[in-house]
């Protein structure tokens, strides 16, 4: 879909910050409305949108009606920054401490902090009936109360069972070979660590670092209503 030249009123607005677990929480966002529209009681198959990594302002024409539900995910900015640094390949070229002053406080208008700021303000004049925030942590290490919890977001009435049978069908789908992906892993100690395992930041940061990282983050976004030290955590 092309967000940018063409108005679009969207119904499901799937949204994160790059190397957030965006694609992940959108493939079973796409799963669970497969089985019933979450936004109309028709027969009417809801329009989802995934904007992953983009800011809000780059989309000029995108229209967030009343009726939108929006699904943001957010993850560690520690683990984001490593995952980008090691996929990027600048690894040989450039310190990572000099990586992370440019993810904080790079001249980039994509920079981390600017992208949670911005969508904060977006979600923050939407109704937050409509609204619903994933923790990434808590969506990979457990997947079936986040699915549940979208579950209920999206009023799909499903049991426990049918969640759990759902839920290991996303595992092995995901766990499929995918030829042409994007390189997703590299190895720490001969321990193959992907780009999106949890707490991945601490083969990384030194003590220091992330004791400076922890402390701009939060000072940057000390007005944010995200739990912040959850996030960080």
């Amino acid at each position: 879909m092309d967000l940018i030249n063409s108005p679009q009123t969207l119904d499901i607005i799937v949204t994160g910050y790059k190397h957030s677990g965006v694609d992940h929480l959108h493939k079973t966002i796409n799963q669970l409305t497969a089985y019933r529209s979450p936004v109309t009681s028709d027969n009417h198959t809801p329009n989802i949108t995934c904007c992953q990594g983009y800011l809000p302002s780059q989309y000029p024409r995108l229209h967030i009606n009343p009726s939108s539900k929006i699904v943001f995910i957010v993850r560690n900015p520690k683990d984001t920054a490593v995952a980008m640094y090691k996929s990027s390949g600048v690894e040989s070229s450039t310190e990572f401490s000099e990586f992370l002053y440019s993810f904080i406080f790079g001249e980039s208008d994509e920079k981390w902090s600017d992208h949670t700021r911005q969508w904060e303000n977006v979600l923050s004049q939407h109704s937050t009936s409509n609204l619903h925030l994933v923790y990434f942590d808590d969506l990979i290490q457990n997947f079936e109360h986040e699915v549940s919890r979208l579950c209920k977001f999206f009023d799909i009435q499903k049991s426990s069972i049918q969640i759990s049978e759902m839920c290991s069908l996303l595992r092995k789908e995901a766990e499929q070979p995918q030829p042409k992906r994007r390189k997703t892993e590299h190895s720490v100690n001969g321990h193959r660590e992907t780009f999106y395992d949890t707490g991945m930041w601490k083969n990384q940061f030194t003590v220091n670092l992330q004791e400076q990282f922890d402390s701009a983050i939060l000072d940057i976004l000390k007005d944010s209503k995200l739990d912040l030290h959850k996030l960080l955590g």
